[in-house]
This record gives structure tokens, C-alpha cells and sequence, in this order.
């Protein structure tokens, strides 16, 4: 099912139907695009997400995405990693399954890379191409290889911007 459900040809209810069926908890609003790829259904999807073609959720630990999150086409989210060995073999064979939680808010540019254990922080950007290797603090946004705050984002909500707006007019 999880190929079928990540199929081109697939129609985004059909979609949501079987990522369902796999295990999937998704919010209400909710969008998912075709392309993606994830393995045992141990994610949890949040209000209103939305996310681009061609993911790549490796939930061998659990993968929670808060509400209102945006992921760009290219994103993968991995769990597993292995312990660092000797000169002999570098990645030792066990595998070690931690999970990672995007909080709600943040925005995930086109082909990022979030590994294994990591927490983003509410209101996050993270800019297209970085690999983020540990937790981000939220309202920030992290660049680079691997991401780091490159600057603070200014705090404000909806409600706030919309006030803004029709002060101006």
C-alpha cells in the first residue's frame, strides 16, 4: 500500500485514505503530495500540512509534523542512524531508531535533509539544501551543511499580521 498510496496516478483522497489504512494519523485540512515514500505508518501529521512531491519519511521511529507545517519537493526526514565504529568500519552494524518532531509553524524548504533524533523548534525556516544534524530553537532560520541559526525570526501570529493589514488600508 505505501507505494500505491505515494503513486502519481493516485488521487490525494484515495492518498490520505490509504496512508490512513497504513497508520498514518493526519489532521484535517492536510495536504499531501504524490511521490513520497515512508515505511511502517509510525507518523503523525498535524492540521493543515502540507507537503510537496517527491518526500521521504523513514519512520522506523516515530515522525510527528505539527500543525501548519510546510514541507518543500525533496524532503527527507530519516530515523535511523548507527553508532560510529572503529577504522575498520565506521558505521557499525546496529541500528539505532530515534525519533524526530518538526513543531508547529515551521516551514522545511525543497530537498532538506533531517536526521535522525532531531527536534524543530516552533516557527522554524529552514532553508533549501541544509541537513539539519541537531535540535533547532524555534523561530529561527537555519542554512547550511550542516544547519545552523543564521538569524532570529520575528514573533508575531496571524491574528497580529492580519491587524497589521487592515490598519494599512
Amino acid at each position: 500500500m505505501v507505494s500505491l498510496a505515494s503513486g502519481t496516478f493516485c488521487h490525494p483522497k484515495a492518498r490520505r485514505w490509504l496512508m490512513r489504512r497504513c497508520g498514518v494519523q493526519i489532521g484535517s485540512g492536510t495536504q499531501i503530495r504524490q511521490g513520497g515514500l515512508f515505511f511502517w505508518g509510525r507518523i503523525t501529521l498535524g492540521d493543515c500540512v502540507r507537503i510537496a512531491e517527491q518526500w521521504h519519511l523513514q519512520d522506523h521511529a516515530p515522525i510527528t509534523i505539527g500543525d501548519r507545517v510546510r514541507i518543500g519537493p525533496g524532503v527527507r526526514i530519516i530515523t535511523t542512524t548507527h553508532p560510529q565504529g572503529t577504522h575498520d568500519q565506521r558505521a557499525q552494524d546496529v541500528r539505532i531508531d530515534l525519533p524526530v518532531v518538526v513543531k508547529a509553524g515551521t516551514w522545511i524548504g525543497a530537498s532538506v535533509t533531517v536526521l535522525a533524533g532531531v527536534t524543530i523548534g516552533e516557527g522554524c525556516l529552514i532553508a533549501a539544501g541544509s541537513v539539519v544534524i541537531c535540535d533547532c530553537e524555534p523561530d529561527g532560520l537555519y542554512a547550511g551543511v550542516p544547519a545552523v541559526r543564521k538569524r532570529d525570526l520575528p514573533v508575531e501570529t496571524s491574528a497580529a499580521l492580519e491587524q497589521d493589514v487592515s490598519v494599512a488600508l
